[in-house]
């Protein structure tokens, strides 16, 4: 039953470049729920990986830092800031999958949407109708909403039996 299930969701999603993301939502949503530790990692990532991306950009020269009034260059004075000098990736998704015990979503059907956001799927499945689309959308979004209600109201982590039971995806091997 829960293989045709994940080959149900796996047929209909590949048509949406929007649901490799929602996933991603799902995974990192339900990983920084379960610590404090994690959710400030979490909170954290967001302007470190802005900081991170910006420093790339300048120092591969595709980007530049010009002072508003002398005009003059200031990529070196925003390198050696420590903020962007320290800047590291996040965590993969890969790696809050298997923390939070979620590595099944991300194996069965994170890692199979990605072949198609990266273009190197091809499109063979007839696209599905609206309505179809439309109730994995609101599955994803229920167990994210659970996820968040759990932690910010009860206080308490949100058990995966009940991921399992709105996905309809068996979460543990």
């Amino acid at each position: 039953m829960y293989f045709l299930q994940r080959q149900t969701l796996v047929r209909h999603w590949e048509q949406w470049p929007e649901a490799r993301s929602l996933f991603e939502s799902l995974i990192s949503t339900f990983w920084a729920s379960l610590t404090d530790d994690n959710a400030n990692y979490a909170k954290e990532s967001e302007a470190t990986e802005l900081a991170r991306l910006m420093r790339n950009n300048l120092r591969e020269g595709t980007g530049r830092i010009i002072h508003k009034k002398t005009g003059k260059i200031e990529n070196d004075a925003v390198l050696n800031h420590p903020k962007f000098k320290n800047a590291k990736a996040p965590k993969k998704v890969l790696k809050m999958a298997e923390e939070a015990g979620l590595k099944n979503i991300y194996v069965q059907i994170y890692g199979v949407l990605s072949m198609f956001t990266h273009g190197t799927a091809s499109q063979l499945v007839e696209k599905p109708p609206v309505y179809e689309l439309m109730s994995l959308v609101r599955a994803s979004l229920k167990a994210i909403h659970l996820i968040v209600v759990n932690r910010i109201r009860e206080q308490k982590q949100t058990p995966l039996a009940a991921l399992e039971d709105i996905l309809k995806v068996r979460l543990s091997p």
